[in-house]
């Protein structure tokens, strides 16, 4: 009985690619199961591929069996490559968003022309368009919604805001907050405006459209944006604000990262369950939702911001919040120009 010769080259190409499949499974993780409809035609594209790669015919001479392994195993390859490609694409409708919280009253319209008022913890579609009610309005207006790749998004009262796909949104009036650092890394966003696409380079930044002028204006709290138009690459950093205006000129000017500019996205965000938790965390919160930088006096060290805290601040904004906790924990706190000093209450 004679065996089919072995070639030693083809065998140290054939372990070099059940390596890279395998790495490559190990990197790609789970992936949604493909639909049976789905599967049955990719199986059926691979056999035509494999005879087709093969010569197969029903009359055909017999090929050597390493010969017939060695291309099934490329037409699998093609195949992984088509179910990951399928698992990943976009789709049409996919989850791009959750509503964290919910002031006043605003609009989303689905495809297909739906609208209906949207509701706290809703979860948002790729392709919805929110609208939030007027800052004159009975019920002005604002959401904040969690980012399904991660980070934070606020609209502020009378905007229109698409969610194109989940890092990339269209804003054609008023305001929108992006904080791609809360909760831990998240996907970069782009913003979409009717006169420049705003790209972040860092974590938080606003972008506001339209008001008396119809500019664009970008204020940046923390990180690095820029700004594309018609070729040009305009760069904001954390403390300053660029303006686009619609004849192409623009201009960068100084901006604080707290003050008057930001009280919105406050008012826009959720509230923070303090019980249970340390008084860091407070801060912490605190220093991200008003941009002002902490400091502790008067013998106040790092370990007293282990103090663990109890109570209900239910929906205030940071700013208020945080000076009704700070009584209960026996310290007091006033802001002096962008910093909150913390010490203890005499």
């Amino acid at each position: 009985m004679s065996s089919e010769p072995r070639d030693p080259e083809l065998e140290r190409q054939r372990d070099a690619d059940d390596e890279a499949v395998q790495v490559a499974l190990a990197a790609a993780g789970r992936r949604p199961p493909l639909p049976p409809e789905d599967l049955a035609s990719i199986e059926a594209a691979v056999l035509a591929a494999w005879r087709t790669q093969v010569g197969w015919r029903a009359d055909a001479p017999r090929r050597p069996a390493w010969w017939l392994a060695a291309s099934l195993a490329a037409a699998l390859a093609v195949a992984l490559g088509l179910a990951w490609w399928w698992a990943a694409r976009p789709r049409p409708g996919a989850l791009v968003a959750t509503v964290e919280a919910l002031r006043g009253d605003v609009d989303v319209v689905l495809d297909g022309g739906v609208v209906h008022r949207l509701a706290a913890g809703e979860r948002l579609p790729s392709g919805a368009l929110l609208r939030t009610a007027a800052p004159a309005a009975a019920r002005p207006g604002r959401v904040a919604l969690r980012l399904a790749r991660g980070g934070g998004v606020r609209l502020d009262a009378g905007s229109g805001l698409r969610l194109v796909a989940p890092a990339v949104l269209a804003l054609d009036r008023g305001a929108v907050y992006v904080d791609s650092g809360a909760g831990g890394p998240a996907a970069r966003v782009e913003v979409r405006t009717p006169l420049a696409v705003v790209r972040e380079l860092g974590t938080q930044f606003a972008v506001r459209v339209g008001g008396v002028r119809p500019d664009v204006v970008v204020r940046v709290r923390e990180g690095v944006v820029v700004a594309l138009r018609d070729g040009e690459r305009r760069l904001a950093r954390a403390g300053e604000e660029l303006i686009v205006h619609a004849d192409g000129r623009a201009e960068l000017h100084p901006a604080a990262a707290w003050g008057g500019g930001w009280e919105w996205v406050m008012e826009a965000g959720p509230g923070f369950a303090i019980e249970g938790r340390t008084l860091r965390e407070l801060l912490g919160w605190v220093s991200r939702e008003t941009g002002w930088r902490v400091r502790l006096e008067d013998g106040l060290a790092g370990e007293d911001a282990t103090i663990v805290l109890h109570g209900d601040t239910g929906t205030l904004r940071a700013d208020r919040a945080l000076f009704a906790v700070l009584p209960g924990a026996g310290l007091t706190g006033e802001v002096r120009d962008g910093t909150l000093v913390i010490r203890p209450r005499r």
